[in-house]
């Protein structure tokens, strides 16, 4: 496997130094001569150089990710599923649509979910589509100062009246 082309190879090449290749292709390099750019974007695209994505993230205390929770519900059938479909692509298209990426995760029922995954920082926010009324992850995240917005919370229909419905809220 050919190895990854770093910004000090984008440096060595267009002869200038790290910081100034960063500052170019950070678009903040309103003090750096406009041929001097021309040569950092040329060099770079030319070596194939693509921004470590991890080291960007840590640099900027970002990630640029956005958390897609999905719950799994003893009480979905066939037709929550395609509509459930439906709204995933929605979203994904939405996020994609911001420049950020979507991740998606599985908060399975009955199952031990490791809750200090979702406060990792491995991703900036998140959405939790039907979280049960009494998961314990809204109250982690609220705590822990994540952002984070619920749609559609599931409400148990079998501990309420029958016929209970699912309501909106945000944290």
């Amino acid at each position: 496997m050919p190895r990854r082309v770093t910004s000090h190879d984008v440096a060595e090449r267009a002869g200038v130094s790290r910081t100034t290749v960063s500052l170019v292709l950070n678009d903040r390099a309103a003090s750096i001569p406009e041929a001097t750019r021309r040569r950092v974007h040329e060099v770079a695209t030319g070596l194939g150089y693509r921004p470590h994505a991890t080291a960007r993230a840590l640099a900027r205390g970002q990630t640029d990710v956005f958390g897609i929770v999905l719950f799994e519900s003893p009480y979905a059938d066939r037709n929550s599923y395609s509509v459930l479909r439906s709204l995933l692509e929605s979203l994904l298209d939405a996020v994609l649509r911001t420049g950020r990426n979507p991740m998606l995760f599985a908060h399975l029922a009955g199952e031990e979910n490791d809750l200090a995954t979702y406060a990792d920082g491995r991703a900036d926010a998140f959405l939790l589509l039907a979280p049960r009324e009494e998961d314990p992850l809204v109250a982690y995240l609220a705590a822990r100062r994540v952002p984070f917005i619920a749609l559609a919370r599931r409400i148990n229909p079998r501990a309420g009246e029958a016929g209970s419905t699912s309501t909106m809220m945000a944290a």
